[in-house]
């Protein structure tokens, strides 16, 4: 029964009849549905099929951040950090980045890097700088080029480039073999 109304409520969605969609959704995830609870959060934060609310949308980011979803956890700690609950706001997003989620990694990069939240720390910017480029953000590796210019000087720099893509290198090789 649910996985058919799952199906109803995204088949809804597709052909954007949000509102329609929404409702089922929100049945679903109050009954615990873990892909319910992401689209119904995510149609609060952006007000699709029903009115716009941070506060129910970020209600149910919290949901899905305690039980391990590190892209929610990113939200959540980005929403705590917006109601200036600093703490509790790094935490979400030091547990997202642990998870390897290359959006927190990247943040929390650039709040080390410039002390934003957190005391500067340029090492640990340049690891998570790193460790978001190797996860797939693109911006990341420009600006872990960057911060490591600033930081070690440019032989440094180029050192790190040689290391991640060597990395990167390695990395699509075995995503290769594994795929054969």
């Amino acid at each position: 029964m649910i996985e058919k109304t799952y199906n109803k409520a995204c088949l809804l969605y597709d052909n954007e009849l949000y509102t329609e969609s929404f409702e089922l959704f929100l049945d679903l995830a109050k009954q615990g549905n873990i892909d319910s609870i992401k689209v119904v959060a995510g149609m609060f934060a952006h007000g699709m099929g029903t009115e716009k609310n941070d506060k129910l949308a970020f209600f149910w980011y919290e949901k899905l951040a305690k039980i391990g979803d590190e892209e929610s956890q990113y939200y959540y700690g980005i929403y705590l950090l917006s109601e200036n609950k600093k703490e509790k706001g790094i935490h979400w997003l030091l547990t997202s980045a642990e998870n390897n989620y290359a959006e927190a990694q990247y943040c929390l990069g650039a709040y080390y890097f410039y002390g934003n939240h957190v005391e500067i720390n340029k090492d640990k910017a340049i690891s998570l700088y790193k460790k978001a480029a190797l996860n797939g953000h693109k911006q990341a590796l420009d600006d872990l080029i960057w911060a490591t210019k600033d930081y070690k000087g440019i032989m440094q720099a180029i050192f790190t480039i040689v290391k991640i893509m060597i990395e990167l290198f390695k990395n699509h090789q075995k995503k290769v073999s594994d795929d054969n």
